[in-house]
């Protein structure tokens, strides 16, 4: 994605879903409907904080072909963070794109990150968006986001 010489890397980029903090996390909680008609590509970011002993966290892309549907995994656009000394206080990043989902053949519009873990774990998500059919792409910000003062 190029930007424009005058545009604001903040136009360029959008944040489609707040940051969720999830500090005591068990069961999968899934973000907000993002509609790759108007977010080309998405970046979900992962980060771990203490997992449980012993414990997995597993995030998701999953996709439907209307925002309030029934949401399904996307084959081989998922990872898993453990216990492990290598993994822990870890971030991790999750990124698919329009073309990759229609590459595919599916006929999912919207993603939405899932995310849980099978101990209890402290874990945090954020979610970029850019490549809009439309600038400034930054439009597409989830209204809790666009209250942020940095921007």
């Amino acid at each position: 994605m190029a930007f424009p010489q005058n545009e604001r890397l903040t136009e360029g980029l959008c944040f489609p879903d707040v940051i969720n903090a999830y500090p005591t996390l068990t069961t999968a909680q899934l973000g907000a409907a993002i509609d790759l008609s108007k977010i080309r590509k998405v970046a979900f970011f992962v980060y771990c904080g203490t997992i449980g002993s012993g414990g997995t966290v597993t995030a998701k892309i999953k996709g439907c072909a209307t925002s309030g549907g029934s949401y399904t995994d996307i084959t081989n656009y998922s990872l898993t963070l453990t216990d492990a000394a290598s993994e822990s206080n870890k971030g991790k990043v999750l990124e698919v794109s329009a073309q990759n989902v229609n590459a595919l053949g599916l006929s999912y519009r919207f993603v939405k990150l899932s995310v849980g873990a099978d101990q209890s774990s402290a874990v945090y998500t954020a979610t970029i968006g850019g490549g809009g059919p439309e600038e400034p792409i930054n439009a597409q910000n989830s209204a809790s986001v666009t209250k942020l003062s940095m921007f």
